[in-house]
């Protein structure tokens, strides 16, 4: 009876792990493909990453380090990673991400060879191929999850590992990738997403929104006088469809490493608008995504460069070491005009005058006035070397003479030059001489005042004080 019970059971049971045998996924052969190597490199990494390679224990990564097998690459909060495998595929990984290069965490069955399959264990991993694989196919490398595995060389694609893996989410944005999951095999083309679940019936492909358009972007360049400027960009698919959400990223990198914003916004919100980008070069880009989260291109990358033009100091002759007026370097893609001058292409540095504020107006290469006033003040004009002088005219009248060059000992001509006193001393307005540069004024001297503090002010921008007496 007991044999005849346990023979019955066996035939209830048995159909059962035939077919959780069958769902398993297809192990790869354990014979790594001719020209195929399992070592990666560690290309670019931000925040707190970490490399757990077999016998050396765990690790910072470092740039540049070769990844051989077994290694595991762990992404922390807010971190990022890229790694480049040997057929010049980049793997980029998310933060909370987890990857073990060219192996399986779970051991292999004994009857099956053991895995060379890059493995996700959990996270958000891109797949992106160079330019060079698009025009010539690259050998394909398995990359996988507990559920799903992927070839990797010929397309643009993401990985979503949930669940540690049992559910794996796969898009193709470029090309076509390969996979296999459970006991089937099929290509999924650019635009197509699908969703994978261990042990279960396979889901329908389902089409990934679009790429997003910029319907209003920012001028390429902008000119600033230092401080942060506005810009706002709109965005949205053809045919106003609406998605669930975007995904909006501005850096400033064109790889998108150094991110200054990565935000998921809803799906009413297309317009972006910051006051916070500084000089220097920006790029921005979103992506839509449905109500799965499966996320389609990326729009077009929009580009500014915030220019701010750059005031190098003047100095004085020192030694045998020349001196040298204060200029203004103009940011190239735009013309500009210093006080008032009509604005055109600046080919050189723009001298500055010492002693007296500028104010610099630039014209875009779009024809856009970008900025109206870029203040350069007095004491960034460059050093003005002052020399005052007294003549006797006759007993109570004096001629006061101010020379005013610049640092390379040129003189300085139509200056604003007032002198005051607080002595009761008369000082004629002053009057620039003809020889460049020196200015002079008559001075008459009230009975019984034989010197007096004088304060010079030089174009409202620039003052300073000197004793002076009769007969000086």
């Amino acid at each position: 009876m007991r044999v005849h019970v346990a023979l019955v059971l066996s035939a209830l049971i048995a159909p059962a792990e035939l077919r959780a045998q069958a769902s398993r996924p297809v192990a790869p052969p354990l014979r790594v493909p001719r020209g195929m190597v399992l070592e990666a490199t560690m290309q670019w990494f931000r925040g707190s990453v970490e490399v757990a390679a077999p016998g050396q224990g765990t690790h910072p990564a470092t740039a540049g380090e070769v990844l051989t097998r077994g290694a595991r690459v762990v992404v922390g909060e807010g971190a990022a990673a890229e790694v480049r495998l040997a057929n010049g595929t980049t793997l980029e990984l998310n933060e909370r991400s987890s990857m073990m290069m060219f192996a399986s965490p779970q051991p292999s069955p004994p009857d099956q060879p053991p895995s060379i399959t890059t493995t996700l264990q959990r996270g958000v991993l891109r797949i992106r191929m160079g330019e060079q694989q698009a025009a010539h196919p690259a050998m394909l490398m398995p990359v996988g999850t507990a559920s799903t595995t992927v070839f990797v060389g010929r397309s643009d694609a993401m990985l979503a590992a949930d669940l540690g893996g049992h559910i794996t989410r796969i898009a193709t944005h470029r090309g076509r990738i390969r996979v296999r999951a459970n006991t089937r095999e099929y290509i999924l083309r650019a635009g197509q997403g699908v969703t994978e679940e261990f042990g279960r019936p396979p889901t329908p492909i389902r089409t990934l929104p679009a790429a997003p358009a910029w319907l209003a972007t920012p001028p390429a360049r902008i000119i600033s006088g230092g401080e942060p400027v506005e810009v706002s960009v709109a965005y949205g698919l053809r045919g106003n469809a609406a998605p669930a959400a975007w995904r909006l990223q501005v850096a400033r990198d064109a790889d998108f490493h150094d991110l200054v914003v990565n935000e998921r916004r809803p799906a009413d919100a297309r317009r972006w608008e910051s006051a916070q980008l500084t000089a220097g070069p920006w790029y921005a880009r979103v992506m839509a995504l449905d109500a799965e989260r499966f996320e389609g291109p990326a729009s077009p990358t929009a580009y500014v460069f915030v220019a701010a033009p750059r005031v190098v100091p003047g100095r004085l002759a020192e030694g045998a070491t020349p001196g040298r007026v204060a200029t203004v370097e103009v940011p190239d893609g735009f013309r500009c005009g210093l006080d008032g001058a009509p604005p055109r292409a600046v080919e050189a540095p723009i001298p500055l005058v010492p002693g007296r504020e500028h104010a610099l107006f630039c014209l875009s290469d779009t024809g856009r006035f970008d900025l109206r006033g870029i203040s350069v003040t007095a004491a960034q004009s460059g050093p003005l070397v002052r020399e005052v002088s007294l003549r006797g005219v006759s007993w109570g009248e004096s001629v006061l003479g101010l020379r005013l060059r610049d640092a390379e000992g040129h003189g300085v001509p139509y200056a604003d030059v007032t002198v005051t006193n607080d002595q009761g001393v008369t000082v004629d307005p002053v009057r620039e001489a003809s020889e460049r540069g020196v200015y002079n004024a008559a001075i008459h001297w009230p009975r019984g005042v034989n010197r007096a503090r004088f304060r010079f002010t030089i174009n409202g921008a620039e003052s300073f004080e000197q004793d002076l007496a009769q007969g000086d």
